[in-house]
C-alpha cells in the first residue's frame, strides 16, 4: 500500500467516533493474500467488511483477523489467518452478528441491484446495528427479471390474441350482415 493510502486511512480511522466501524469495498478483502490486507485491516480495524465484486450473496468468517498485526514477516501473518465460507442457504434470516465480538471478522458479499449485471438474483441490502453490535442483516430480494420479462411477453400474447379475436368476431359479424 502506498504511504499516502496509509495516512489517508490512518487519518479516516483517528477523525472516526463511531461505535463500530463498516469498511465497504468493490473487491473482496479476507480472500486475498493476508499480506495485502493485514495492513488495511489493521489501520482501519473494522467491526465488519461489505463488498459486491461477485454480485452473489456471500458471507465470509475470519477467525483472529482483528489481531493480525501488520509485520515484514509474511509467514506469521499466513499463520494467524483462518478464513472460512459461510453457507448462507441453511442459515435462518436474517442473519445475526455481533459487530463487537473481537475474536472474528464477517465480509458480506453484497448482491447487485442492477438487472445488467447479468445474474439473476439481485437485491438490497438491509441491517440494523443496535448499540451493543448486535446486527440484523438480511438481503431484501428483487423479482427475477427473467420471470417479469417472460410474464411481460405472456401478456403481450394474450392481448394480442385477444384483439385478433376481436377482429376477427368483427368481420364475421359483418360477413354475416351482409348475407
Amino acid at each position: 500500500m502506498l504511504q499516502s493510502k496509509t495516512e489517508m486511512h490512518s487519518d479516516v480511522r483517528a477523525h472516526c467516533r463511531a461505535r463500530f466501524m463498516i469498511t465497504c469495498n468493490h473487491m473482496p478483502l479476507l480472500n486475498r493474500p493476508p499480506v495485502e490486507v493485514s495492513k488495511i485491516i489493521y489501520i482501519l480495524q473494522p467491526h465488519l467488511i461489505v463488498t459486491a465484486h461477485t454480485h452473489l450473496f456471500q458471507r465470509y468468517r475470519c477467525i483472529d483477523c482483528r489481531t493480525w498485526e501488520f509485520s515484514p514477516d509474511v509467514k506469521k501473518v499466513q499463520t494467524v489467518r483462518r478464513v472460512k465460507t459461510i453457507d448462507l442457504q441453511n442459515i435462518s434470516r436474517p442473519l445475526s452478528l455481533n459487530l463487537s465480538d473481537v475474536s472474528q471478522l464477517n465480509e458480506l458479499f453484497i448482491p447487485t441491484c442492477s438487472y445488467r449485471m447479468g445474474v439473476s438474483d439481485m437485491g438490497y441490502a438491509a441491517a440494523v446495528i443496535s448499540k451493543n453490535g448486535q446486527m440484523k442483516f438480511d438481503i431484501l430480494w428483487l423479482h427475477s427479471r427473467y420471470r417479469q420479462l417472460a410474464l411481460y411477453v405472456i401478456i403481450l400474447l394474450l392481448l394480442a390474441f385477444r384483439f385478433l379475436l376481436s377482429c376477427l368476431i368483427k368481420y364475421y359479424k359483418i360477413l354475416i350482415s351482409l348475407n
